[in-house]
């Protein structure tokens, strides 16, 4: 029997060897037995522990000789590795080592290392794929609640400015932007109506793109698809000419759809060339729909509003809308001191009008009048529908010579009216009343005292100006 061979007794070894153990031996840097390192290149019955160092993953290697050399040093130590191994094709192979050190004694006069070696590739793998899935699953989680959060902020209010501000702060916990903007369609050009991570987003609002045009939020809206690019100006050499995105290299568009069409997209910028992937291109597409559902609300309300404010047939403000715009001047006037007036305007012979030519003559009578009205009266004046063939309007800063000429001058303005279905003339009684601050007079007796008024105007004649001084 050699050297080599008398280190440990061949029936051990064997035993050894079919159990998957190896044995090492320390003093003269020999390994013994163990299937897997046949397997793995190495010489099952005898090879250098060198070697086997050698074959080790060059990160894993400061660990695993940490360990080895531990071992060594203590009589009775054990010691335990997880460490990556190149096989003899070079393929990495993930090992799990189990070690015993086999202290000198008189019978074994030198020291061993019994190592119990195991091939864990496949449950290191699996085990990725499960810390992998995890980690899908909680970002999916994740993803999902920001997406839930923007839900609940589009339908916690009607403010545009302040529901953009807190979907594009969500988003940007998914999406790595460092500026955003949101781009709604007029009729020639896009316009950035809000957006994110500028220095100065007032300066950002109000910029303007032609449409249609060479440029990828055009794109967007007209092929109604979301795009996204590694590096934008490689694709659009013009849009470095923009102002404030000359830092822009990445680039995701998103149109904003509401009833199937695009209304604007929403953009999302990086410096960094290729930050975005196709993963956040999906959620860029979700955030998008409750953007374009807050843009839909809020433009519904808009629209609400303006019906609720404006009367239909004239154009002037409804009887609601005057009086609020009315109590703030009223309680400006009385702070201040200040005069005001109030004319109670009421057509002649309406009545008589309606029931001879119909009621589209009678339409058409007031949207005239109406017009001669606002046309006539000042700018800082307010006008308003007040019921039927009502009008009533108020004028702040306006003493009585003055509130007195100028509905002398409506009422002429309004006599000079033609209209398509008479030749007669077209005429008004106006209630004249003036608020002097010195009176406890209130809004409603104003309003009373010209409405007294225009009645005395059309019982002593009509198409004349009657005043009352509060």
């Amino acid at each position: 029997m050699d050297h080599d061979s008398s280190l440990i007794d061949s029936e051990v070894l064997a035993a050894w060897c079919e159990a998957g153990v190896s044995c090492w031996d320390l003093d003269s840097g020999i390994g013994f037995g163990g299937r897997l390192w046949t397997s793995l290149g190495l010489d099952g019955e005898r090879f250098s522990i060198a070697d086997w160092f050698r074959r080790i993953h060059p990160d894993d290697q400061p660990k695993v000789r940490a360990e080895y050399d531990r071992i060594v040093r203590e009589e009775e130590g054990r010691g335990f590795a997880q460490y990556r191994f190149f096989g003899y094709d070079g393929e990495v192979h993930w090992i799990e080592s189990d070690w015993t050190l086999i202290p000198a004694s008189d019978e074994r006069p030198g020291r061993r290392i019994a190592a119990l070696d195991r091939d864990i590739t496949v449950d290191r793998a699996r085990e990725q794929e499960l810390l992998l899935a995890k980690d899908r699953a909680e970002r999916s989680a994740y993803e999902a609640d920001v997406l839930r959060r923007a839900g609940a902020v589009v339908s916690s209010t009607l403010d545009v400015d302040h529901i953009l501000t807190l979907i594009l702060d969500q988003m940007q916990t998914v999406v790595p932007y460092d500026t955003a903007s949101v781009q709604l369609l007029h009729e020639g050009y896009l316009e950035i109506v809000g957006g994110a991570g500028w220095d100065n987003i007032d300066e950002i609002k109000g910029l303007r793109f032609p449409y249609p045009g060479n440029m990828p939020n055009v794109d967007v809206i007209q092929r109604s698809i979301p795009l996204r690019f590694d590096n934008v100006v490689q694709y659009y050499p013009h849009f470095a000419e923009v102002a404030h995105a000359q830092h822009i290299s990445a680039w995701i568009g998103v149109p904003l759809m509401v009833r199937g069409k695009s209304i604007g997209v929403l953009t999302f910028d990086s410096a960094q060339e290729g930050a975005f992937t196709s993963d956040h291109l999906r959620l860029a597409a979700a955030f998008a729909e409750h953007v374009s559902v807050a843009l839909a609300n809020a433009q519904l309300f808009e629209e609400t509003e303006h019906l609720a404010m404006t009367d239909s047939l004239t154009g002037l403000l409804s009887r609601r809308a005057f009086f609020m715009n009315a109590r703030a001047f009223f309680e400006h006037a009385r702070r201040y001191g200040h005069e005001m007036a109030i004319l109670m305007m009421d057509l002649d012979h309406f009545k008589r009008l309606n029931d001879e030519y119909g009621h589209s003559a009678g339409d058409e009578a007031l949207v005239a009048v109406a017009e001669t009205i606002r046309d006539t009266l000042r700018d800082s004046d307010i006008v308003g529908r007040y019921g039927g063939e009502e009008f009533i309007a108020l004028l702040p800063e306006t003493h009585w010579p003055e509130a007195s000429a100028i509905a002398e001058r409506v009422r002429k303005a309004v006599s000079e009216i033609r209209l398509s279905f008479t030749d007669d003339s077209q005429t008004i009684s106006i209630g004249v009343s003036v608020f002097d601050a010195k009176t406890d007079a209130s809004l409603k007796e104003l309003i009373d005292n010209s409405d007294r008024a225009c009645y005395l105007a059309k019982s002593t004649g009509r198409n004349r100006v009657a005043p009352v001084e509060v």
